[in-house]
């Protein structure tokens, strides 16, 4: 019921937004392992509005800059909204002053993802900031990428090694033993 109310409050303000405002679309495929993310540097009291659908389960998550890096290291970040779902409708006020992300990630489905999205930066005045920063970035491919530089490069190193421990032999040298004339 809750998500309902928060739903038709979001849609509501979509509504009453001025008509030459423009949110940001997104309207992109994520392959497996692919992410977008949208960010901008926002002040105290700023609101990031916004609604996604996916046709496969995607994760979005809002954080500032230094949880964002530590969600690309793979570490534990302070995610300040989180859910794993395939629509989503959001309203988060900004605590402090930083680059704020908004994330959209398909780690969940080998499939690839259509994703479609709306996000708004709203400052304190209630006018729509419209300098968005976004990038589709490969969370998967690039460690994979390693991963198989380093393997090809360590099995040759390995092959190379293991040929050179055989037993080495002399060469021989065949000559025909001819008897000495007394």
């Amino acid at each position: 019921m809750k998500e309902r109310i928060l739903l038709a409050v979001v849609l509501l303000v979509f509504f009453l937004l001025p008509m030459g405002v423009h949110a940001h679309d997104i309207d992109v495929n994520l392959g497996y392992g692919q992410f977008y993310a949208v960010h901008r540097n926002a002040s105290s009291g700023w609101r990031i509005v916004g609604t996604f659908s996916a046709e496969i389960t995607m994760e979005f998550a809002i954080c500032d800059s230094g949880n964002y890096s530590r969600w690309l290291n793979n570490q534990t970040p302070l995610l300040y909204e989180h859910i794993e779902d395939t629509s989503h409708s959001f309203n988060f006020t900004v605590p402090y002053d930083d680059d704020w992300y908004v994330i959209f990630s398909n780690t969940i489905s080998a499939a690839t993802n259509n994703l479609h999205a709306e996000i708004y930066y709203i400052d304190q005045t209630g006018t729509t900031q419209t300098q968005i920063t976004t990038f589709v970035q490969s969370s998967i491919v690039t460690p994979f990428f390693v991963g198989i530089v380093v393997g090809v490069t360590g099995i040759c190193i390995l092959g190379i090694w293991c040929s050179r421990r055989k037993d080495r032999q002399p060469a021989v040298r065949y000559e025909e033993l001819l008897s000495v004339p007394e």
